[in-house]
């Protein structure tokens, strides 16, 4: 059942006074055009995990052209959102030293990659496009002597919150490195957006763990041990762990949904197209609540992906301010830094 635009408003109007976006007597009108961290709305549906690549760089090679898709530039990915009623999102940047680990793990040498998963790319297509996109950037190698002064410039320059993946670099979340990045990420009032990767755990290696930490995790309730004393040390800084908290099975769900339930700072997001049917959003919903997901699609890659927003609107057990939640509203708070 399709959501009355009118209503769709009105819910977001409530949403951004309860979160103090907005004073208690803004119209709805006023709360879709509200400023939030630089960005002004409406603010219907944000994508909350959104990728870019420099796909027309010259002169790449057979085995990079395989890797990405055909287009994913930064015109390509507005494109697409205007045609899926995507007002904003979240740009998440990387590099092909980022990903090495799993680049290599796709028998390409990751410097070929350089050209096309390019982090001044990304940060160029951001600015270009700065009505549209908070910008998320990925600092995940806590051995890199300037990791923090690194982080805090970005976020000195526009940049509103911290992507991390530690396990590309051969780390678990809680490693001790990355602690002044979440204190830094405290003081700052800046969201955290967490990809653990649990699925890669075993294919690629903890190399930078201590032999006893590398045999710790084989099931999301093992993580979850681990992040359980880092998600209440920094209780103040909103975290959402990407991809649904990166499941290796149904076995892992549960242990997901229990872990998110029981931080009030941690969120849940959908990418990429991690929930495919109503029941299995009323699942989520029943386990966490619908303050706690937000939708995302991830890369644009599959068409699909960024019009898969339009079945939270098919979930009928959901109130109208509870699809405007799920769609924009935490969003908005996680965005402000807000639990």
């Amino acid at each position: 059942m399709s959501m009355k635009r009118r209503e769709f408003m009105i819910s977001v109007a409530g949403l951004l006074a309860e979160s103090g976006t907005v004073s208690q007597g803004a119209s709805a009108q006023e709360a879709s055009s509200a400023a939030v961290r630089g960005l002004t709305g409406p603010f219907r549906v944000i994508d909350v995990h959104l990728h870019t690549l420099n796909t027309n760089a010259p002169n790449l090679s057979a085995a990079a052209k395989k890797y990405h898709p055909p287009n994913a530039t930064i015109e390509e990915l507005v494109r697409r959102m205007d045609e899926a009623g995507i007002d904003h999102g979240f740009l998440l940047t990387y590099s092909a030293e980022d990903l090495a680990a799993e680049i290599r793990w796709r028998k390409v040498n990751p410097v070929e990659l350089k050209p096309v998963v390019n982090r001044a790319y990304q940060l160029n297509a951001w600015r270009a496009h700065r009505d549209r996109f908070w910008l998320f950037v990925n600092h995940s190698n806590p051995l890199r002597e300037t990791f923090v002064e690194d982080l805090e410039r970005d976020f000195d320059q526009g940049a509103i919150g911290w992507k991390i993946m530690p396990l590309f670099y051969g780390f678990l979340a809680d490693h001790p490195g990355f602690l002044p990045a979440y204190e830094l990420c405290r003081r700052r009032r800046s969201p955290v957006i967490v990809d653990l990767s649990n699925w890669h755990i075993g294919q690629y290696p903890l190399y930078n763990e201590l032999p006893e930490r590398q045999a710790l995790v084989k099931t999301f309730d093992d993580y979850a041990r681990l992040l359980d004393p880092l998600f209440s040390q920094f209780a103040s800084v909103p975290i959402c762990l990407a991809h649904l908290g990166t499941p290796r099975g149904e076995q892992d769900h549960e242990a997901i949904f229990a872990f998110v339930k029981r931080h009030p700072n941690a969120l849940l997001d959908t990418s990429p197209r991690m929930v495919r049917t109503t029941d299995f959003y009323q699942k989520i919903v029943d386990s966490v609540g619908p303050r706690k997901i937000m939708w995302g699609s991830d890369f644009i890659g599959s068409p699909s992906n960024l019009v898969t927003w339009r079945m939270i609107n098919e979930c009928n057990f959901l109130s109208e301010a509870e699809k405007a939640l799920m769609l924009s509203g935490n969003a908005l708070r996680f965005v402000q830094g807000e639990i």
